[in-house]
């Protein structure tokens, strides 16, 4: 028997308003529960619906979406009746046990094709003669199961990134989410999956999902937020009169590691009251997902700051866009060449502020060259900034060393080269004694 499954941008391009509309995904985390209000409330009635897994047990969906095969004999009845179509990757993934003394499982691709699986299930068998079944390329298949007819769809951990980016590549831009929350818990609608199905596979929560969502936001250019929240949020960067270069730097890491869509705007201090979303100072880097970040200022600074998970250089301080020898200039470096690269800053942008004195001159060699560590410049071009600090040589051996070991692409060196760099500074603080 020949089951005939078309792709699922076979769907979406069959109806040109399936790909203007905006979309609605569907997780089972906690805010899930909202769902029966809004849709009271009439604010999901424009929207179309793209359901993962067990959500189809809850309500109806234009789109059923699961990775792992079991989903099915979970809601077969359910998928039947409830969703409009079905899609899985062409791989679908079942549940493994990594080895045979071992009690840790993983979802991994079974070997089989969905169209095998069609053959062999009576739901996707009722829903492949109905046309309702669909299929994608994973990025998880094994290279003979992948089609060339699609390009190939990442997922980092969970099917809510695959679905974010099986819509966003095939062309929408407006997406809203419900149910994906992270964190490590189900709504109560749920509960009964709990030792089932609730990060079954070692996961410590659902966060690892965010990242693979953030970049498909910045490739696609969606405009992707939770429903029950503003869209987008505002994030007001607090900048002074000489901070608007570290204040752009600083929009383009939230950028970049948002997991919504964000709009900014720069406030001079004497304006920072709270009428936006996010408050953020541009005086400091936060290399996070501003979803979790909220307002940031005083005590939580402090406390990311303790964690390693933010620089922030106080007034009085040495801050990175005018001294090399600042605590983070590295990372604050590395994001002011990623912005000048994708556009989001112009070059000329850092120029005036450097013919204004407001950053160091030797910042542009920085981005001319490429360079993220602006102790490996040579000292000539160091010498511009006209600092009176000269590097210590430990601290250009460790840049040297950190600069050899981020080239180098193999996985041993690369784990020997970490290692070697965190042991190095204690080795030459003993020889400096």
């Amino acid at each position: 028997m020949t089951v005939a499954i078309p792709s699922l941008r076979d769907w979406l391009y069959r109806e040109p308003p399936r790909l203007e509309a905006i979309w609605l995904i569907l997780g089972k985390g906690p805010s899930f529960s909202r769902l029966a209000n809004l849709d009271q409330a009439g604010e999901t009635s424009n929207m179309l619906r793209f359901g993962l897994n067990h959500v189809v047990r809850e309500t109806r969906i234009d789109v059923f979406h699961c990775i792992d095969i079991e989903v099915v004999a979970h809601c077969g009845d359910a998928i039947l009746a409830n969703a409009g179509i079905a899609v899985l990757p062409w791989a679908p993934h079942v549940r493994r046990r990594l080895l045979p003394i071992s009690g840790y499982r993983e979802f991994l691709p079974s070997g089989l094709s969905l169209a095998d699986y069609a053959r062999r299930n009576p739901v996707l068998r009722s829903l492949a003669a109905q046309g309702r079944l669909y299929w994608y390329n994973l990025r998880t298949a094994p290279h003979r199961l992948r089609r060339t007819e699609a390009p190939i769809t990442p997922a980092q951990g969970f099917s809510a990134s695959a679905a974010v980016h099986l819509l966003g590549e095939a062309g929408v831009r407006r997406i809203r989410t419900l149910g994906i929350d992270g964190g490590a818990a189900y709504a109560g609608g749920f509960s009964d999956l709990a030792d089932k199905t609730l990060l079954t596979a070692d996961q410590d929560s659902f966060d690892s999902q965010f990242t693979s969502i953030a970049e498909t936001i910045q490739q696609h250019g969606l405009d992707l937020a939770p429903l029950n929240g503003p869209t987008p949020p505002t994030v007001q960067i607090i900048a002074a009169a000489d901070e608007q270069l570290p204040a752009r730097v600083r929009a383009h890491a939230i950028e970049t590691r948002a997991s919504l869509s964000l709009r900014w705007e720069p406030i001079a201090p004497p304006d920072a009251h709270p009428h936006g979303n996010i408050r953020l100072p541009a005086h400091c880097l936060i290399r996070e997902d501003a979803r979790w970040l909220g307002n940031c200022t005083g005590a939580d600074l402090d406390a990311l700051t303790a964690a390693g998970r933010v620089w922030c250089w106080r007034p009085g301080q040495q801050a990175p866009w005018r001294s090399i020898h600042a605590q983070g200039v590295r990372a604050w470096c590395a994001e002011l060449i990623d912005a000048v690269a994708r556009g989001r800053l112009d070059r000329a942008e850092v120029a005036a502020a450097i013919a204004a004195g407001h950053a160091r001159p030797s910042l542009l060699a920085q981005i001319d060259h490429g360079i993220r560590d602006p102790l490996l410049l040579p000292r000539r071009l160091r010498g511009k900034d006209g600092e009176q600090l000269a590097p210590k040589p430990r601290d250009l051996l460790i840049a040297r060393g950190r600069a050899l070991a981020e080239a180098l692409r193999w996985p041993v060196y690369r784990s020997y080269g970490r290692l070697i760099l965190d042991k190095l500074p204690k080795v030459l603080a003993g020889i400096g004694r």
